[in-house]
């Protein structure tokens, strides 16, 4: 099994499989007195922060000759950082029209739950953010999946894998939302397209992540 499949075989497992068990499991114990009940939001929030501290670790290992690799090529690309990360901020604020339009919200579930786990521990959601989600979302959604594909096989992945990253990304069944996420997943695929390169991807995902969050944090604080 080459490197690809591994990730994404790994995502499926950490992300679903092994969150679901868990999250009935305690459902079960808190049900039946043997542990203390816990919301559902509560424990589908614990059990995020478990799955993101080892989804890097996970990466790294499977990864780790293509991550040395691209990082070698990454210092030509530093100049391009900055307007990319624009780019994928473009893409954000067309999905929020769509939010806006379909939804008839300001926000997404998705949203929510990050907040909900800054406001129990803004540290981690900023690790979450800023370093977990990148490392593991590009290197299945564009790595994995987009791969060296060129021509018709690479948009039609690009297209496939900018869906699957708006799934990924929803709490509950919302159009907009699909839309939205799935335009900023295109804008990503797009910039690996362009660049083959995961260190770059990652890169320009945790400085949109972070940025975002931090001007999340500034308009709660400020407002």
């Amino acid at each position: 099994m080459n490197d690809k499949r591994k990730m994404i075989f790994a995502y499926i497992i950490l992300m679903y499989l092994i969150p679901v068990a868990l999250t009935v499991g305690l459902k079960v114990l808190s049900g039946n007195g043997i542990v203390p009940s816990v919301p559902t939001n509560k424990i589908v929030m614990y059990v995020n922060m478990v799955v993101y501290l080892i989804l890097p670790i996970v990466v790294i290992i499977i990864l780790h000759k293509r991550l040395a690799s691209d990082l070698k090529k990454t210092n030509r690309l530093l100049l391009k950082i900055v307007p990319l990360i624009l780019i994928v901020y473009a893409s954000s604020m067309l999905g929020n029209i769509f939010i806006n339009l379909l939804d008839h919200t300001q926000t997404t579930d998705n949203q929510t739950l990050i907040n909900e786990m800054r406001n129990a521990n803004s540290l981690f959601t900023t690790y979450m953010a800023v370093i977990a989600a990148p490392i593991a979302e590009e290197s299945v959604f564009r790595y994995s999946l987009i791969g060296e594909r060129k021509g018709f096989g690479g948009f039609l992945m690009l297209i496939i894998s900018s869906i699957l990253f708006g799934l990924i990304h929803m709490q509950s069944i919302a159009i907009g939302a699909l839309i939205a996420y799935s335009t900023i997943g295109f804008a990503l695929g797009c910039i690996y397209l362009k660049n083959r390169n995961l260190i770059l991807n990652i890169l320009v995902h945790a400085g949109y992540n972070g940025s975002a969050l931090l001007i999340s944090y500034l308009y709660t604080r400020f407002q």
